[in-house]
């Protein structure tokens, strides 16, 4: 990472131990909140670090963040925080080609986020991370089904006007929710034409190129 969030993170570490000795309970709201910045932020930092190649600062990252979650006593404010810890650790071992294990990361992050109801672009990560891994097993039926979900909850987090937050997909950089409708019509025809739904696949390929088109013009990235 950089100097820049190398100082970030002390100072949010020193906000934590701040509220930790005000507030002289791991369950305080004050502690909770500082809890979340911090882990929200590890996790960010780590993405770039992934991004960057710096794999072995992520994971000690990411790891960081799972320790906090256990510093406030994996409290259900925490629930977002650990569903997205969860699901960039999937990342991580997916980009370390470790599919099971990052498998049992993602489920996690999975089943923690529909107790939660969580939606929006970090579910959708979620489902396009999943895709990925089940379709490096040869899961193509169980790829296809994630990468639908994914497109599902775009529309919807779209439709509903959410915040125009930003996430990390398999291979990008971080992304807005409009590129990720076009990752997520790209991934339902490779899926598709995996099973030798060609026709299906011609279809979403273009309904791919169409969006990130339109929201992102010819020589972008996607």
């Amino acid at each position: 990472g950089s100097e820049a969030d190398r100082l970030a993170l002390q100072q949010m570490e020193n906000a934590l131990m701040a509220a930790a000795a005000r507030g002289g309970s791991t369950t305080a709201p004050r502690f909770l909140e500082a809890c979340d910045r911090l882990g929200r932020k590890y996790n960010s930092t780590a993405m770039r670090c992934l991004q960057m190649g710096e794999h072995a600062q992520a994971l000690d990252l990411l790891q960081s963040a799972e320790s906090l979650i256990a510093e406030g006593s994996a409290h259900p404010s925490l629930d977002g925080l650990k569903g997205l810890t969860y699901n960039n650790l999937g990342c991580y071992f997916r980009r370390e080609g470790m599919p099971m294990e990052a498998l049992k990361w993602l489920r996690q992050a999975h089943d923690i986020e529909q107790r939660v109801g969580q939606g929006g672009a970090a579910r959708a990560s979620t489902f396009l991370n999943l895709c990925a891994v089940y379709s490096l097993l040869g899961k193509h039926l169980d790829a296809l089904g994630c990468a639908e979900e994914a497109l599902s909850n775009l529309k919807i987090a779209l439709r509903d006007g959410a915040a125009q937050e930003k996430t990390t997909v398999p291979g990008m950089e971080r992304v807005d929710q409009a590129s990720m409708v076009a990752i997520a019509y790209h991934n339902i025809a490779v899926e598709q034409e995996y099973l030798a739904r060609y026709a299906d696949a011609v279809a979403s390929y273009r309904k791919a190129l169409g969006v990130a088109e339109k929201q992102c013009g010819p020589k972008a990235q996607l």
